[in-house]
């Protein structure tokens, strides 16, 4: 609705200008971008709040639709790229940044510092066909960088910005000129003589730029061919050196006393003139890159006049900060770059970023270069050859067990006890025949029955023989620990009562003595196993007591496992039996193979198993 009615543009900023932004401060500004679009003619405008040390931008907050239900236009750079963050440190040093070549549009962004405020700051993104209203969009926004005034005194502050605009439209010219320059010299070239040609208050202006540490003039308005040899050549270097080594402007008219300005005065001397003005050019990184000279024979520079002076070359340090690099050889540009980057990274700026790119750069560089032992992961146990099986000798009924699974036994310690009832029962009958024998052998011997007698004598030896092999199978129904050991196999609870048969297992007996591991590993990692291999034990139960060990043998043969095929290998441990190991005893074993790079160690399975996915 503006861009056909220009009256009413002008009546809402009239209007905007009488308000204040502290009653309604999200529509106060929602008024300010939408009538700053229309001046700029431009979509892509936004107000951002900075805070210092080090500097962070916000947005700021504003209402959806201005105080004509008009709808605000969403636009907003990226707060945390380097360019917007270079841009408003310079904005809120000089007033104004603009960077000519932003995004990969190659537009033009465009910053103004609002004066009324110490934070907050009025960006304007110009599209590449939008550039030939660089001048007049410079001009709207410096007339807008007073908003809001409130002040007492805001007619006095629209005269004096009046004036400043006055004194700024004839230096406006000189940026033309300046960005089509091709290299440093020439930029300076036209800096000074369209400076001294656009400008009333300037006689002579003189440029010099920086020569390592200190500054070698450069050009002299309307002189074509420098002899550095002159006397007066030598002043304008002087009083150059002295406002750059003192990175302040010096001004004769209004001196500060805490500078020095002794070359300033001899070379007024020498020209006879009434004003001498430096002024220090500073690069994108604010630091001294130049120094301009101007003269003015009768009268004085007026404080307009070198503040559009000084906001023209804020405009441009971007250019001269480009052409200067160009300028200078490929060791001293790798210099600077050099130099630039450490002051990026070690200043205080980004302090947390700065902190996890130095930690990630650690974990890459240790990853990379950096070693770890490699060690291969196995599961086993703790196994023994020297078990014995504890069988029955006779059929009969279990009474009593009297060692469980996992308790110690000593030798001639009792194990089970079969029922011995009927056993003494036969026995006691076989006592009885017996007898009975020994009785008819002394009768027939009192007949003098020899045949009789030997065959009772026969009878009696029978009776006696089966009552040993009776009392044989008393002896064998409670069965003994043959050696001291552990009992790892049977249970009390399922062999009480049990009806056994001759041969039939009931316990299982280890001795702790002898004892091995028997490791498996991965067939992923079996062809790293080798025999001597040394490496550490832990059981489950006592995780924090390595047990050290040595491979002896592998079984070449994959056994198919609960998590794939495994190899199993026989290890022997390399220290002494603790009492409290048990055979059967489970942990995990870690193989020792040297050091390699951690990115290996860690990256291998994951490689190979990637080579198999892509594998065509």
């Amino acid at each position: 609705m503006y861009k056909n009615n220009v009256d009413l543009l002008f009546a809402r900023l009239s209007s905007l200008r009488s308000k204040s932004v502290y009653e309604s401060p999200e529509l106060f500004w929602a008024d300010y971008i939408n009538i700053a679009s229309r001046l700029f003619s431009s979509d892509r405008v936004c107000i951002l709040v900075s805070e210092n040390d080090p500097i962070v931008l916000t947005r700021q907050k504003t209402a959806s639709f201005d105080s004509i239900n008009q709808p605000v236009f969403d636009f907003c750079p990226d707060l945390a790229a380097k360019t917007v963050l270079n841009m408003s440190s310079r904005c809120l040093i000089n007033g104004f940044a603009m960077e000519s070549s932003f995004g990969h549009q190659g537009s033009t962004l465009l910053a103004f510092k609002l004066t009324q405020f110490d934070d907050k700051l009025v960006f304007v993104e110009l599209l590449p066909d939008e550039k030939e209203q660089l001048k007049e969009v410079v001009i709207r926004g410096r007339l807008l960088a007073d908003l809001p005034s409130g002040s007492q005194s805001q007619k006095i502050e629209y005269q004096d910005d009046a004036e400043h605009t006055d004194s700024l439209l004839p230096l406006l010219s000189l940026l033309p000129s300046l960005y089509s320059a091709s290299t440093l010299e020439l930029s300076g070239l036209k800096l000074v003589n369209d400076l001294v040609a656009a400008s009333t208050d300037v006689d002579q202006a003189v440029i010099g730029w920086r020569n390592g540490k200190s500054i070698s003039i450069s050009q002299i308005s309307h002189v074509e061919r420098i002899d550095r040899n002159m006397e007066l050549t030598k002043l304008f270097e002087s009083a150059l050196e002295e406002a750059f080594d003192q990175q302040s402007d010096i001004s004769l008219s209004s001196s500060d006393s805490g500078l020095v300005f002794f070359a300033h005065e001899k070379l007024q001397r020498a020209l006879g003139c009434e004003d001498i003005v430096s002024i220090i050019i500073y690069d994108i990184h604010d630091k001294p890159l130049g120094c301009l000279l101007l003269v003015k024979s009768s009268g004085r520079l007026s404080p307009q006049f070198m503040n559009s002076l000084s906001f023209i070359l804020s405009v441009s340090s971007a250019k001269f900060d480009e052409l200067y690099t160009s300028s200078l050889s490929v060791f001293e540009r790798s210099v600077i770059y050099c130099e630039n980057f450490l002051s990026l990274f070690l200043g205080k700026e980004w302090f947390l970023t700065k902190v996890i790119s130095l930690f990630l750069l650690a974990i890459f560089l240790w990853l990379v270069f950096g070693s770890i032992s490699f060690r291969i992961e196995a599961t086993g146990e703790i196994n023994t050859d020297k078990t014995l099986v504890i069988s029955t000798s006779q059929d009969g009924v279990i009474s009593e067990v009297y060692s469980d699974i996992g308790e110690s036994v000593s030798k001639g310690d009792k194990l089970i006890e079969l029922k011995k009832r009927d056993l003494i029962l036969q026995l006691t009958e076989l006592e009885a025949e017996r007898q009975r024998y020994i009785t008819e052998g002394d009768k027939a011997r009192a007949y003098n029955n020899i045949v009789d007698v030997e065959i009772y004598n026969a009878r009696r030896l029978q009776a006696e023989a089966k009552i040993k092999r009776i009392n044989l199978k008393i002896k064998d129904a409670v069965m003994l620990a043959p050696y001291d050991g552990i009992v790892v196999e049977g249970e009390r609870k399922n062999l009480i009562g049990l009806p056994v048969r001759k041969g039939d297992t009931l316990l299982k007996i280890a001795r702790v003595e002898g004892l091995y591991l028997t490791l498996w590993v991965d067939e992923s990692d079996a062809h790293f196993i080798a025999v001597g291999d040394t490496g550490e034990f832990s059981l489950v139960s006592q995780p924090l007591e390595p047990i050290p060990f040595t491979v002896e043998r592998i079984v070449p043969m994959a056994s198919v496992q609960s998590k794939g095929a495994s190899f199993q290998i026989k290890a022997k441990l390399d220290s002494a039996s603790q009492a409290w190991w048990r055979p059967g005893m489970t942990g995990v074993a870690k193989i020792d193979k040297g050091y390699e790079a951690p990115y290996w160690v860690f990256g291998r399975k994951s490689f190979n198993q990637m080579n198999l996915l892509l594998w065509w």
